[in-house]
């Protein structure tokens, strides 16, 4: 998706804009498009752009809502209905959602990170408490839904829109949120495969003039995509993060070359290119997310001068299971299943059976070993227990995780979040007038859903848009296309998904290719154990790695100069941010685990970014 850059006049209620797609309509309405327009699936009608535009137009003359409409859309894009007395913004489900700016009678948007912190940032209004939990968080919650590291700088998530009028202050909304919207199931198996195919078809057709790949791992969730690709055998890429002895690629291999498509592995890359990383670090939060990033490239393996579209699997985990505690796609077999056992009592929290309104507390407490104090709270406190830990994967009413260096800057971190995600959900809730008390187990796990989707969904095309903008490729995710990301948000899960996870997605794959996915997962079981038997040896090949991360990370900033800790006016903030720099100069002193290293990645990544938006010309070099 291109820079997209608007602005609107407040007291005239005028728009700004030298890129966007500009619709007159009768009695002084407007219709505005930004970016990439893709199509819609509407009422099992399949929507080009042409058609959709036609529709929207006779939407808008006709005065009925946007939304429904707005949650069938695919594509990355902004649409911008101006109306007499108001202005309705509205940021696509697959869109890295807007920034903006509001200053001397002019709202500015961009979806760009960078250049609206580079613009309108300014020391004063940092938040120390959202860049603290831009280190803390996992990369795909690191920012919350509505706010930014500056104060007077605010977003519209992906799945989202703004509402501004001459008279009141700005209203923010989830276009996605629908109450009245039926819920889905695995009986609606025909209806998940027409959406994904006719999604891809509207994707592949529009993106027709470019290069387009598959990113595909060993997972369920990529081969879903393969399979549902037919004859367009595009290029598929395995990016090989786990090293080249991973046997996701022998996994990623089979299944590609079994359905005839091009395979291709990724590189690792043997010289690092500080300048690349550091612009990528420039370009945003989230672009070196983890040590295993640092040596991989997709622009580097394509060395592409034009922009290549490729197509990602994510986020399908959190739209179906919420949460799937799942084993990973290459155990098979009774281990599979142990594993697959001994997690319902985390899965079953977002079921069907626990959602209800049924005295399950026997059968909790005794068959899943569930306290009955968790199935006895207010549904408000079963929402905010899932905005508060810093890890991806979570267990409703468990204490937020953060490791023992965490501890002097836990409240802060349950602040923030608190008042960025759970609250500001909440507000939007309580103005549609929504009885939590009241809902339906089908009202509950949609609420839940989309308060998720605000947590970590709508931070993964930011992430993307970043990249984007440092190289030359556009990823693409299918799942979180309006038509596919709202049968998700409305599917309930049956007791029987406790323990075939991703039923649909399985029943899909082995009707396309006659055989299960575990049956490719066996295939790589030699190669599984030899994996294995190399990890368990004694830990100086996985410290060698850390120690070229460090290296590397090291030759990005210079620990010794500690500036980032004077934007930190709390004492325990400051304090672990100076522990960070430490930490990261004298890494040879301290035995890291993988996800302390991710949190370093995340610390450097801010250090650059703020070092471009507040200190021009600082680099190290």
């Amino acid at each position: 998706m291109d820079n997209v850059e608007f602005s609107i006049v407040k007291s005239s209620m005028t728009i700004k804009c030298s890129d966007g797609e500009i619709y007159q309509l009768e009695d002084d309405k407007e219709l505005i498009v930004f970016g990439d327009l893709i199509g819609a699936i509407h009422n099992r009608v399949n929507y080009k752009k042409e058609e959709l535009i036609s529709f929207l137009i006779k939407t808008i003359a006709n005065s009925e809502s946007d939304d429904k409409v707005m949650s069938s859309v695919i594509g990355p894009c902004y649409v911008v209905v101006s109306l007499p007395d108001q202005i309705d913004i509205f940021a696509s489900c697959s869109s890295p959602g807007l920034f903006y700016h509001y200053s001397d009678g002019t709202y500015h948007f961009s979806n760009s990170e960078k250049d609206m912190f580079t613009k309108y940032g300014d020391e004063k209004n940092l938040d120390e408490h959202e860049m603290l939990a831009s280190i803390v968080s996992h990369q795909i919650l690191l920012r919350n839904p509505f706010t930014t590291i500056f104060k007077d700088i605010s977003r519209i998530p992906g799945g989202g829109s703004l509402h501004i009028t001459t008279t009141k202050k700005p209203s923010e909304d989830l276009f996605i949120l629908d109450l009245n919207a039926p819920s889905k199931s695995r009986v609606d198996f025909d209806e998940f495969v027409f959406l994904l195919e006719s999604t891809l078809n509207l994707l592949l057709d529009y993106y027709k003039d470019q290069e387009t790949v598959l990113l595909k791992s060993g997972g369920i969730d990529s081969a879903v995509l393969l399979a549902a690709l037919g004859e367009n055998k595009i290029p598929c890429v395995h990016l090989p993060y786990g090293g080249d002895k991973d046997p996701q690629i022998s996994l990623a291999r089979d299944i590609v070359e079994y359905r005839g498509f091009p395979f291709r592995k990724g590189s690792i890359q043997n010289n690092t290119d500080l300048d690349r990383l550091i612009n990528l670090c420039k370009s945003g939060l989230g672009t070196i997310p983890g040590p295993q990033y640092l040596r991989t490239s997709l622009e580097v393996d394509f060395n592409a001068a034009s922009k290549i579209i490729a197509l990602s699997g994510q986020n399908i985990d959190t739209l179906y299971h919420v949460d799937t505690f799942a084993p990973g796609s290459i155990v098979t077999g009774i281990i599979k299943y142990i594993r697959i056992f001994k997690s319902i009592k985390k899965r079953v929290f977002y079921s069907r059976f626990f959602l209800r309104k049924l005295n399950l507390g026997v059968f909790l407490s005794i068959v899943l070993s569930i306290k009955r104090s968790k199935h006895k709270r207010s549904f408000t406190d079963y929402l905010k227990s899932i905005c508060l830990p810093a890890v991806e994967h979570s267990i409703p009413f468990s204490r937020p995780k953060f490791s023992s260096h965490h501890g002097i800057i836990e409240d802060n971190f349950k602040s923030c979040k608190t008042k960025g995600l759970f609250q500001r959900f909440i507000s939007i809730v309580h103005s549609r007038e929504i009885n939590l008390d009241e809902l339906s187990s089908g009202g509950k796990i949609h609420l839940i859903k989309v308060l998720r989707w605000c947590r970590t969904i709508q931070n993964v095309p930011v992430n993307y848009q970043n990249l984007e903008f440092a190289g030359t490729i556009q990823r693409i995710i299918p799942y979180t296309q309006g038509p596919i990301a709202n049968f998700f948000l409305h599917y309930e899960l049956s007791l029987v998904e406790m323990v075939k996870i991703k039923e649909l997605s399985h029943r899909y794959f082995e009707q396309k290719f006659g055989r299960s996915h575990g049956y490719f997962a066996a295939k790589q079981q030699n190669s599984l154990l030899t994996y294995v038997k190399q990890k368990m040896k004694p830990k100086k090949n996985q410290e060698a790695n850390y120690d070229d991360a460090f290296k590397i990370l090291n030759q990005l900033i210079d620990a010794s100069d500690t500036w980032l800790g004077s934007m930190f006016k709390d004492n325990d903030n400051h304090e672990y941010i100076i522990n960070l720099y430490k930490k990261l100069e004298h890494h040879e002193k301290h035995n890291w685990k993988k996800a302390q290293v991710m949190e370093i990645c995340r610390f450097v990544n801010l250090n650059l970014l703020m070092q471009g938006v507040l200190r021009k010309g600082l680099l190290k070099r």
